[in-house]
């Protein structure tokens, strides 16, 4: 099981929300860059990134690459707070006018 159940039981996140942002939703995918990684040492680089689910949730997610970079480990996965809502939302406008 490892994180499949962590992010439900901690933020109310299920697998099948966060597997949505990563299929219906991909369009909708804010890359935010490397994440710093916490106290322990850990070889892998850490993901962040904003994105919506089929439920629309918008979320920020933590997420590892796995196998050369061929599947997606996800650390956690949680509701955006207001701020965060806010510039992912700013983010999505922008990227639409860029598609114009």
């Amino acid at each position: 099981k490892g994180n499949s159940e962590k992010s439900k039981a901690r933020h109310g996140i299920t697998c099948e929300e966060i597997e949505s942002a990563f299929t219906v939703y991909s369009k909708d995918i804010i890359v935010l860059g490397h994440q710093v990684s916490p106290c322990y040492d850990s070889n892998e680089e850490r993901y962040g990134l904003f994105g919506k689910t089929y439920t629309e949730k918008s979320l920020f997610i933590c997420m590892t690459l796995r196998d050369n970079d061929t599947k997606i480990r996800v650390i956690s996965a949680r509701e955006v707070n207001q701020k965060e809502k806010k510039f992912y939302d700013n983010l999505l406008l922008i990227n639409l006018k860029s598609e114009d």
